[in-house]
């Protein structure tokens, strides 16, 4: 849905709203951080989004990948920052687009090769070394490790989202959203704001008959 905008972009919307609702002076921001793990179609996405959200060119930026926690990791990396007084004013946050994810090459070994050059979808996480197991396989090693059963799951899945949707209704969070215009094939642009799934509709056992069990490859 947001494909039509590179990953800085949306983070730099977030910093130009958060600079105008705080009527922030950019001058005193000392540094962004921004937690980003493969939008590798820019090689500083912090930067990018400092600059996008015009802070000014002698705002610096620094990205973190820390996978599923670069977000967090850059607040915390912030907030160390502030605490130790080698800066006073951070901007952080975490930003990805899976819709803009570019494909990589690898670079040929030699001139003219005859193999069958392959693109990737990522880049590596792991040495060759290591079994890069994807995370459904993860998350059934660590289900049968710690005797976690798929019911725990379930409820544990449904009530989180029963949470979320009461939050929405509730109105708690309206004020840490900021609609994005997508634009259309046809009329005018969608401003959304919020998912489409249908949250209040969940049951615990209501996809029994769909098997989730995923099976190590040998």
């Amino acid at each position: 849905m947001f494909g039509f905008y590179p990953a800085y972009q949306l983070g730099a919307r977030v910093v130009k709203e958060l600079a105008q609702r705080n009527s922030l002076d950019t001058n005193i921001i000392d540094d962004v951080v921004f937690g980003n793990v493969m939008n590798s179609d820019c090689c500083n996405v912090a930067r990018m989004v400092a600059l996008d959200s015009d802070l000014g060119v002698s705002v610096t930026g620094v990205t973190v990948n820390r996978q599923c926690g670069s977000g967090l990791n850059a607040f915390a990396y912030a907030a160390a920052m502030i605490r130790s007084g080698s800066a006073k004013v951070m901007v952080a946050g975490g930003v990805e687009s899976d819709s803009n994810r570019p494909y990589l090459m690898e670079k040929p070994s030699r001139a003219y090769p005859h193999t069958t050059l392959r693109l990737e979808p990522s880049v590596k996480n792991i040495p060759p070394r290591f079994d890069d197991y994807p995370m459904g396989i993860t998350a059934e090693d660590l289900a049968v490790k710690f005797n976690v059963s798929r019911e725990d799951c379930d409820r544990y899945a449904v009530d989180s989202h029963r949470r979320a949707e009461a939050v929405w209704n509730e109105g708690v969070v309206d004020d840490c959203v900021l609609p994005v215009s997508v634009e259309q094939r046809r009329g005018p642009p969608n401003k959304v704001g919020k998912d489409e799934t249908g949250i209040a509709t969940m049951c615990i056992g209501g996809g029994r008959g769909i098997s989730l069990q995923i099976n190590r490859m040998s």
